[in-house]
């Protein structure tokens, strides 16, 4: 209740770490696939399956949501930090113009209302890359919010300054998000 209460307030919220075989298992099968990028991973990888189907993580979606849950997709994603310069994982970014900036800001419109699971493979700080959000922006909306679907960090510092706030944590760190939240 506390963990919904949460995610209903600010639009996100730390759930708990995911077990150590698991995350072995999911980064054993990152380096056997070597890619960026994995669309509906749960069908090849059973812990990725596992972590779906999991009765806790249902249980949150199923308070969220007022509804039974729906997996609607899985996505394993790699991301690196904007910080330096090049590196070896350079070459997994995506080369695709048409995908949106992942580093700006941006919501997502999955159904009326939804839930994210992220779940962290590498330990993340201020120097890594982390995943922000701004908080309580999936409550409503103005105008001018629902015409701009993205937002330049600048334009989020001037907006809502400290409403901005990152997830930082340890490797198989866990966490929900209503990712119609700006993020």
């Amino acid at each position: 209740d506390q963990l919904v209460a949460e995610i209903e307030d600010i639009g996100a919220a730390k759930i708990g770490y995911l077990p150590t075989e698991y995350l072995s298992e999911i980064l054993r099968y990152c380096e056997q696939h070597q890619q960026a990028s994995y669309w509906n991973p749960h069908l090849s990888c059973d812990a990725i399956h596992r972590i779906s189907r999991n009765a806790t993580l249902l249980a949150i979606a199923r308070k969220y949501l007022g509804a039974e849950p729906r997996l609607w997709v899985t996505q394993l994603r790699w991301t690196f930090s904007c910080a330096g310069g090049r590196n070896k994982n350079d070459r997994l970014r995506h080369k695709d113009s048409t995908e949106y900036n992942l580093h700006d800001f941006h919501y997502d419109i999955h159904d009326f209302k939804s839930l994210t699971i992220f779940i962290y493979l590498t330990d993340v700080s201020m120097d890594s890359g982390p995943h922000f959000f701004i908080r309580g922006t999936h409550k409503t909306k103005t105008l001018r919010e629902i015409k701009n679907l993205w937002i330049s960090d600048d334009v989020a510092a001037q907006s809502y300054g400290d409403k901005i706030q990152p997830v930082l944590g340890e490797k198989g760190t866990i966490f929900a998000e209503d990712t119609s939240c700006y993020h």
